[in-house]
């Protein structure tokens, strides 16, 4: 049974002329700001970052989560969060994963996965939700094709959604000899019965 309530919304933040990649972490009556730091080349055209709201770790039953959005996973952790200081990432994003795509220290173009890298450091399990289509409104013909990861403290790929599609799943954490572990990830139609 659940009886704490946790909503994480991401938005933007105007406060003229600037505009912050941000959103907010909502703990019961308790609510805190943060903000995507590490913006793309193109974000650098339209996002600001300001010197407040740079928390990227929040607490969560008791589990402190480090919160990356898209390619702050790939950036050195120390802007985020040090060592130690998490127990688990939280990563939603608008990534490029693709069927072909494999976990591991190269991509299927054999260039470096610098999230893989980071994971072989941090030590910790985590959470990718990602986007399924664009509907930016954009030029693009297509967006991310979903496909989020679960990946184990291990660095191991323990789940990967469907493609092509918003999916939603239930991930299981707990704690042995001190660290956080991940228990299991599965659909949510598997988890609570379709």
């Amino acid at each position: 049974m659940c009886n704490s309530l946790y909503f994480l919304s991401v938005l933007c933040r105007v406060f003229p002329p600037r505009v912050y990649n941000s959103g907010f972490w909502f703990r019961g009556n308790a609510i805190s700001r943060f903000q995507k730091i590490g913006l793309t080349d193109s974000e650098t055209k339209f996002f600001s970052v300001s010197p407040q709201h740079r928390q990227k770790v929040f607490v969560l039953n008791g589990y402190r989560c480090a919160l990356l959005i898209c390619r702050e996973a790939q950036q050195a952790s120390a802007e985020y969060f040090t060592p130690g200081e998490a127990d688990l990432v939280l990563w939603p994003g608008y990534w490029g994963w693709t069927a072909q795509s494999v976990w591991g220290p190269l991509s299927e173009e054999k260039i470096p996965n610098l999230v893989f890298e980071n994971m072989s450091h941090w030590k910790v399990p985590l959470i990718q939700a990602n986007f399924s289509g664009n509907n930016m409104g954009d030029a693009r013909s297509s967006g991310p094709e979903g496909l989020s990861v679960v990946v184990d403290e291990s660095n191991i790929l323990r789940y990967r959604a469907p493609q092509k599609q918003e999916s939603a799943f239930v991930v299981t954490v707990d704690r042995m000899e001190g660290r956080c572990v991940l228990k299991s990830c599965e659909p949510l139609s598997q988890a609570f019965g379709s």
